[in-house]
């Protein structure tokens, strides 16, 4: 208690003694730890040198009695002897005694100094510790073993005194004991008179400040300097002077409004006597609607704008097991979590006053069990269009939508509840009832239910509202679904007694044995009308008096008017400035030092075709894309950066690429600069024309030059296949003319034999020829990269055809093995380019294996694909030649006299490309070489794809 009292009084304490009292403290605090650790500290170091050095020179001693003891003539050594071997000892003042002795523990020689007292002098030394400190008589026994390599000769016991080191730590005591008593000192008087420089100004305004609170507005605080106190000071009596003058005027305007408070008054107290009745009936109502809730079977929640529950109703633990208390100020944790989103949007549909919504979700208890649960819904509102909360009942329907029939079965275990409840409950078939709970007979005032039951509902409204009755009844009779959404009705019923209440009616549609039946609560709001229609008198009556309000209120808004004239025409002013800055056609934008955009021109808008609003902000850098050029490149991040001082501003203009409204990029060169109140501005003009013309320059210049190359590998092409033709052309063409002549001698010589000869090799040239003229041919058909055709090949078989065929035409020595690893089946492909392929391999394989070694075909299936692969033993591809293989009119160096066009590879090529495959070649010059070919089983989608493309390239729509 005393404590708590002490820190009470130290927080009364000014400032000033305060920052006295916590600086002395924390110093005194150092201050005892300096004289407790340092000394410690140093004594710990003192001892540790003392004891290394003492020991050491012990060491060296021991040494130099080694031969005195290990050589001596008798079995006697003199003192002189061993004084002369310890003499470094012997003349140290700390040395209090010095024993020698031998192997055998006799001692040869002692030595104490008598100017220590009786107690030292007696001490004798501990043999079983070899080095050892007694702290109780201040000494420092050293042993140290007199040793010749292995044998031990004796022992030297030196004992030293350790008072000097106390001498040192008491003197080093007193030392830190004075320093810090300076310190404090010193530091008492800067706190002292720094907490002046602070006090003094702050005593000068607290004093004003009383007597200004106790109502002197003519004081004034007296501080003349010019640092913070001196300004506050100022600015505190020119808020005294602004306030005095509010005071006057305050006053005067408090004296005319205290005589018309008084009229106000008189007038307000016979309102208010009128709306506390009014309230006192509306408070009646709401105890009504309080104890409905309290004792409806069904869960009522209300729920927050965030769907938080504010309140339960005890039904809900009766449902759900949970108290109110687990629940409040969750978000319904009684709604299953998958359901929570569904059941949110619900809520959110709900943006009309009396508009109900109604739909199924899944539930859960406390203990997991999931419920089936028909909620209805409404939204509460602030008196306006703003929704506050949402005021939710729900039902637990797992056991109805389970078997409806074990409702009827239980009928009896429920009606205690309906029967007991405050609502009017009642079950209508077609117009009648067909049951009317206790609490609907005293609404409607009957005493008989039978009388009640055998009276249509119809006759029981007045005539206005029957309409409403035949909209309920029409969505019953056309509804599909159990779960029809009837709208909340306020109705006017006729009583028994012939009087009118207002019920307002909620419906259900429930189907008993598949006939429909309407479940309709009624609540009597009669009275909650009456308290709304005197409430709407009474919003009447007190617009009236507004308007008297708003007439005094104008000639207020007269003396305003100067004002704004004083302001408007500061305003057009700006207009001006701002509208020379709107015409024109530069970009300008303003940036604070978040990186967001505060302000733009009008042009800038036109150029991003979105208004200002939309771009304000940190939006406008999604359209924004800067780009690095002459070393200039900012960012969001880089605008923070300059304008907290970061980072440089850069000084050259750089390129920014805009996505517009429209989608369409434009271009803008721009340059930044600083702006007042620590913005940036970015300042420049629009250069889409020419940044779209220079590209359009650079692709014109890029499509020329590769025309160029075209051409000039068109000329290359030309004039290879020329040499080709030329080459190929003339053997055959000379072996036919050679022919010609000898067939035409042996004709005349009736050498039938020789003739049919020498046919033979023309027949085999024109081959040749036809071989040639084909490869150009098919040359200019594969180009076409559309595959017109499919159909499903046995690849095995096609394999083994065009093999027998080769072999038939050409006659190769060699031999072929076809080597089928898995069946190859669902193969579709194009016949025609697939003979280039397969017919080109073969055929080179067997023409550039001139050594007659077999080749070998192989047919694989890997991962739905095809592998064919051709592998050879004939004189290989040199590596020089590999990167060219597939060029046009391209063979190899060392092909020799191998007759040959350059284009049978090149072929391959572009047929496997055509059918989406790949090629891969390894070769060893006179090893041999293996082709290998990779393509799809079922290319049909590929091919049907490209033919959609093809087609949509060569309609109107591909040039848009």
């Amino acid at each position: 208690m005393n404590f708590n009292k002490s820190l009470i009084n130290f927080r009364d304490l000014s400032k000033k003694y305060q920052l006295i009292f916590t600086i002395t403290g924390l110093l005194l605090i150092i201050s005892l730890a300096l004289c407790i650790l340092l000394p410690k500290f140093v004594e710990e170091r003192l001892v540790n040198d003392f004891k290394r050095n003492y020991t050491t020179m012990t060491s060296l001693v021991a040494n130099n009695l080694v031969p005195a003891i290990n050589f001596r003539s008798s079995d006697v050594i003199s003192d002189d002897e061993i004084q002369k071997a310890a003499q470094s000892l012997l003349e140290l003042d700390n040395l209090t005694h010095l024993y020698v002795s031998d192997s055998l523990g006799y001692r040869l020689f002692k030595k104490i100094k008598e100017q220590n007292n009786i107690q030292v002098q007696l001490f004798y030394p501990n043999r079983e510790d070899d080095n050892y400190l007694d702290s109780i008589y201040g000494l420092y026994v050293v042993n140290k073993n007199i040793e010749n390599g292995a044998e031990r000769l004796g022992t030297v016991t030196a004992i030293f005194s350790i008072e000097e080191i106390g001498e040192t730590i008491s003197d080093l005591r007193i030392n830190i004991v004075l320093v810090c008593l300076i310190l404090l000192v010193l530091e008492v008087w800067i706190t002292v008179f720094i907490s002046r420089l602070i006090s003094e100004p702050l005593e000068i305004l607290l004093k004003t400040f009383n007597k200004i609170a106790r109502g002197h507005l003519n004081e004034r605080a007296e501080i003349d300097t010019k640092e913070e106190f001196g300004q506050i000071a100022r600015a505190f009596n020119k808020m005294v002077e602004n306030l005095e003058e509010s005071y006057y005027e305050l006053s005067e305007t408090s004296r005319n409004m205290e005589q018309k408070v008084d009229l106000r008054t008189h007038q307000l107290q016979e309102q208010i006597e009128t709306r506390v009745k009014a309230e006192e009936q509306l408070k009646l109502t709401n105890t009504m609607v309080l104890s409905i809730v309290n004792t409806s079977p069904l869960p009522i929640l209300t729920l927050s704008i965030d769907f938080k529950v504010r309140s339960a109703s005890p039904a809900v633990k009766h449902t759900f097991l949970y108290e109110e208390y687990e629940i409040v100020d969750k978000v319904i944790p009684i709604i299953y979590t998958h359901e929570i989103e569904f059941f949110s949007h619900s809520l959110k549909e709900l943006t009309l006053p009396n508009q109900v919504e109604k739909f199924i979700i899944k539930g859960r208890k406390k203990n997991g069990t999931l419920l089936d649960l028909s909620v209805a819904a409404t939204a509460e509102f602030d008196g306006g269009d703003n929704v506050t909360g949402y005021i939710v009942v729900i039902d637990d329907i797992t056991e109805r939508l389970v078997a409806e029939k074990a409702l009827r079965d239980s009928e009896s275990k429920y009606r205690s509840l309906i029967e007991g409840s405050v609502i009017g409950i009642a079950l209508l078939r077609d117009t009648s009832f067909t049951f009317a709970n206790q609490s609907l007979l005293n609404i409607w005032g009957y005493t008989n239910a039978n009388e009640f039951l055998s009276t249509p509902f119809t006759e029981m409204v007045v005539n206005e509202d029957k309409e409403k009755l035949l909209q309920m009844f029409s969505l019953r009779d056309n509804a599909y679904e159990d779960e029809v959404t009837f709208p909340i009705m306020d109705i006017r019923i006729i009583t028994y007694a012939g009087n009118e209440k207002n019920v307002e009616i909620s419906t259900n549609l429930l189907r008993i044995d598949d006939y429909p039946y309407l479940q309709i609560t009624f609540i009597d709001i009669t009275d909650r009308k009456l308290a709304e229609k005197q409430m709407q008198e009474m919003n009447s009556e007190l617009e009236e008096r507004v308007v008297d309000r708003t007439s005094q209120l104008n000639k207020t808004l007269v003396d305003l008017r100067h004002e704004m004239n004083n302001r408007a025409k500061l305003s057009k002013e700006l207009e001006f400035k701002s509208e020379i800055l709107e015409r024109t056609t530069s970009v300008v934008l303003v940036w604070d030092n978040k990186g967001d955009c505060i302000f733009m021109s009008q042009w800038s808008t036109t150029i991003f075709e979105y208004d200002a609003e939309q771009l304000y902000g940190s939006r406008i850098w999604n359209m924004i894309k800067p780009k690095q050029h002459e070393g200039v490149f900012m960012t969001r991040s880089d605008i923070q950066m300059v304008l907290s001082g970061k980072k440089e501003l850069p000084t050259d203009y750089f390129t920014a690429e805009v996505t517009t409204r429209t989608n369409i990029t434009k271009y803008l060169k721009l340059k930044y600069s600083y702006g007042q109140n620590n913005t940036l501005i970015t300042a420049g003009s629009e250069i889409t024309e020419q940044i779209l013309s220079r590209r359009e320059l650079e692709l014109m210049s890029s499509k020329l030059a590769k025309s160029l190359e075209a051409e000039k590998e068109l000329n290359d092409m030309k004039t290879r296949f020329i040499s080709m033709v030329s080459h190929e052309f003339r053997t055959p063409l000379t072996v036919i003319m050679s022919c010609s002549s000898i067939i035409t001698q042996a004709i005349e010589t009736n050498k039938a034999a020789i003739a049919n000869q020498y046919v033979d090799k023309i027949i085999k040239s024109v081959k040749t020829m036809n071989g040639l003229m084909e490869d150009v041919l098919t040359l200019g058909k594969v180009q076409s990269t559309i595959i017109e055709e499919l159909e499903p090949i046995d690849f095995v078989g096609f394999i083994k055809q065009s093999l027998e065929d080769i072999v038939d035409a050409y006659n190769y020595a060699s031999k072929a093995d076809v080597i089928v690893k898995h069946e190859i089946a669902n193969f579709y492909s194009n016949e025609a380019v697939l003979k280039h392929i397969v017919h080109n391999l073969i055929t080179n394989a067997f023409k550039y294996t001139t050594n007659g070694k077999p080749i070998t075909i192989t047919i694989d299936e890997v991962d739905n694909q095809l592998v064919f692969e051709v592998k050879d033993q004939g004189i290989g591809i040199p590596p020089d030649d590999m990167k060219r293989l597939f060029s046009n009119f391209f063979r190899a160096k060392n092909v020799g006299k191998i007759a040959g066009t350059g284009l049978g590879l090149h072929i391959v090529k572009q047929s496997v490309d055509n059918l989406h495959g790949v090629i891969d070649v390894m070769s060893e010059v006179g090893v041999g070489t293996t082709f290998t070919v990779i393509l799809p089983k079922d290319i049909r989608d590929i091919i049907a794809s490209q033919r959609l493309q093809s087609e949509y390239e060569m309609s109107p729509h591909a040039e848009l």
